[in-house]
């Protein structure tokens, strides 16, 4: 796995204060392609004009370089006021490349890399991301990774990589709704409504809050710790690794009706495969968030697998075999 996550590469510090920041009706990506009209080559590659991207102010709000293999490296410090960064450039690609980006087939790695620090982003984060772009910041508000389409998000909190963040709030609600293809991992506490109308994908927290997995219909969900209440709700598919009893899930669990089943991962067919196919998800979490929880039960695993339970729909006879190429 590549890491991704800020402090894998030191951010290049901005001359600008928070408070100077560009106007809300823009965002980071509109400057980057107003500055460079032709960044996005027809054969995979990138054509930079201005490494140093301003605002309508002059204020610098990114900076923009290749690395040695090519790929596009966007350095930023975000507010509350740059939404739905990487939507446009999804968009780009997908007009430019299609879904199989031409970069992509060089290089295992994401052709657009934003590497993103400061205060929590603002809304929407990672809209509809296209598979060749992957995202790390270190707090998110709400909708990040909505409608989610291949690409990979990682909210790694703040302080040194592997601080514990498991009680700090690094992420707003709704995050992953919808989400169709990619990876999502949230070092520390996501609030509520976590991976609602997930359809495919990995999405992956230390501890979420009520309303986890509402409404899925696939996917994979790995939660590190027992969700909040009204867990589950309305689930039809996908499946789900949550390190939790089964008196918790239980007590969480939706209560209006019998949606949801869940054993423990030893008591699963081919539990082997299932075990392997978890811990491969969280050392990718500890690799590319810093998360402590995950390095935790990677130090312990023998005992520590034995503590998820697998989780899927009650409309299901046994939990959906998992897309294991999700953790290749």
């Amino acid at each position: 796995a590549v890491p991704v996550h800020p402090h894998a590469v030191p951010i290049r510090p901005l001359a600008v204060r928070p408070h100077e920041r560009h106007p809300v009706l823009d965002n980071i990506d509109d400057y980057i392609f107003k500055m460079n009209p032709g960044l996005i080559g027809s054969d995979g590659t990138f054509n930079i004009t201005h490494e140093q991207v301003t605002d309508d102010k002059g204020h610098i709000v990114a900076h923009i370089s290749k690395d040695t293999n090519g790929a596009l490296i966007i350095d930023a410090r975000t507010t509350n006021e740059d939404r739905a960064i990487g939507t446009r450039m999804s968009s780009e690609i997908l007009n430019k490349w299609g879904m199989k980006s031409e970069f992509n087939k060089k290089s295992a790695a994401p052709a657009v890399q934003y590497k993103l620090s400061g205060s929590a982003v603002g809304n929407s984060l990672g809209s509809w991301l296209h598979p060749a772009v992957s995202i790390s910041a270190e707090r998110v508000n709400d909708y990040a990774g909505r409608g989610l389409s291949g690409g990979t998000i990682v909210v790694c909190g703040q302080g040194p990589a592997g601080g514990n963040n498991v009680l700090a709030r690094v992420a707003g609600n709704e995050t992953g709704f919808g989400m169709i293809d990619g990876k999502m991992f949230f070092n520390g506490y996501v609030n509520d409504r976590f991976g609602v109308r997930q359809s495919g994908g990995l999405i992956v927290a230390d501890k979420v809050g009520a309303n986890a997995s509402e409404y899925k219909t696939g996917g994979t969900t790995v939660i590190l710790s027992c969700p909040g209440a009204n867990y589950g709700a309305a689930s039809t598919g996908g499946v789900s690794f949550v390190r939790a009893t089964a008196t918790q899930i239980e007590r969480v669990r939706h209560k209006g009706a019998s949606t949801i089943k869940h054993t423990n991962i030893g008591d699963v067919a081919d539990s082997y495969k299932y075990k392997t196919y978890l811990k491969s998800i969280i050392q990718e979490h500890f690799e590319l968030s810093g998360s402590a929880e995950a390095e935790q039960i990677l130090a312990n695993w023998e005992v520590e697998s034995e503590n998820f339970r697998v989780v899927w729909s009650s409309e299901k006879d046994a939990p959906a075999m998992p897309n294991f190429e999700l953790a290749a």
